[in-house]
């Protein structure tokens, strides 16, 4: 599915949810219960979807207009995204890349093995300690893949999208697209977080290229 980058900003999933107190909650459903909001959704008479954008952050309230009139719970709630755009690195050349959907990323081998060796001297904590051990045994085998039978391949592979810059390229088509883009979001309504991962292709829309979420105590 591809979608204007602007589009994709704009129009956040709003599955997670963090509990705020509520700004102008007086307001009826017809004004704008926040106030820096640059779009507004309006979902029947029960509920409406007011956005603020800050540079590269973006708030989704979701606003229960009934509050604890119809069943005592105000189900208002808010989901907040970052966005970190990373260009397509096209001076990278390396054997070592990882693989996902129809695109393989490359990184510098170099560069991804000496961090594992810094990270692993530092840790006390021997599971961390085997996790960058077998990182750096992955940028040795020269590929990480879905058939992997590893099960903690999407943790590699997020520390990896989010640390370093790749080069990407379509396995398919040849094709080397724009950039990266990382939305991560958290509640700690929920205590969960995550990130989804989207290419932006030459011609500026947005194609998903997968999502990761996270649990955090």
């Amino acid at each position: 599915m591809q979608v204007s980058i602007l589009s994709l900003i704009s129009l956040l999933c709003f599955q997670c949810g963090e509990k705020k107190p509520r700004a102008n909650q007086d307001k009826s459903k017809y004004g704008n219960h926040f106030p820096f909001v640059t779009q507004v959704i309006e979902l029947g008479d029960t509920a409406r979807i007011e956005i603020e954008t800050y540079g590269n952050k973006v708030i989704k309230h979701f606003i229960d207009l009934k509050g604890k009139s119809d069943n005592g719970f105000d189900n208002s709630y808010d989901v907040t995204s970052t966005f970190h755009e990373k260009l397509n690195d096209t001076s990278i050349y390396s054997r070592f890349y990882i693989t996902i959907n129809e695109y393989n990323i490359y990184f510098d081998e170099k560069s991804v093995a000496q961090y594992c060796d810094s990270l692993s001297n530092q840790q006390e904590n021997e599971i961390r300690k085997l996790h960058y051990q077998n990182l750096k045994r992955f940028v040795l085998q020269q590929k990480i893949t879905d058939n992997n039978p590893l099960s903690d391949i999407p943790n590699k592979r997020d520390e990896l999208l989010v640390n370093f810059n790749g080069k990407i390229v379509n396995s398919i088509s040849g094709d080397r697209p724009r950039s990266l883009l990382i939305e991560s979001h958290f509640t700690e309504l929920s205590g969960a977080g995550g990130k989804m991962y989207h290419i932006i292709d030459n011609k500026g829309d947005t194609i998903l290229l997968g999502q990761t979420i996270d649990y955090y105590q």
